[in-house]
């Protein structure tokens, strides 16, 4: 066996055969609180570069990310999933999740790629805040950063 070098990786590369039948589709719903963080520039004395969600020194540097996500629910059907955001079952928006995004993924394990994203941006006031208004989820563009992304399930 040849010996590696400091920093090298071994990868092993693996292969999927497509079943013959097809497989049952699942629509999985994640809710997501995108934001800002700050990090630190430097790493700590421990070699981990920090980040923290209010600024903690003038030399930090605020990125755009994801602060919070919680995967809300699995359906048979994009129609039921749908259903669950546009209505806000079980309240998905929490006053906090501002955005959802349906993933339509093969039933398999947790590394089954999505095929298509839904996704839907709260607009207006939450129940719980402002009495006789009520906000929703209405469909939108995923965020500009997270055109590249796929997978917020996991």
């Amino acid at each position: 066996m040849k010996k590696r070098k400091k920093g090298e990786s071994i990868i092993a590369v693996t292969t999927y055969k497509k079943p013959k039948k097809k497989l049952p589709i699942i629509y999985i719903i994640t809710s997501i609180n995108f934001g800002y963080k700050y990090i630190n520039k430097r790493r700590s004395r421990d070699g981990i570069f920090r980040s923290y969600l209010k600024r903690t020194s003038p030399s930090q540097e605020k990125y755009f990310t994801i602060k919070n996500r919680r995967t809300w629910g699995w359906f048979t059907s994009f129609k039921k999933a749908e259903q669950s955001v546009l209505e806000n079952w079980g309240d998905i928006f929490e006053g906090e999740f501002g955005w959802a995004v349906i993933e339509k993924v093969e039933e398999g394990t947790v590394i089954n790629v999505p095929t298509k994203e839904t996704w839907y941006k709260w607009e207006g006031p939450w129940p719980m805040t402002d009495k006789g208004k009520i906000g929703g989820y209405k469909p939108a563009k995923k965020p500009k950063k997270y055109e590249g992304i796929i997978g917020f399930w996991g």
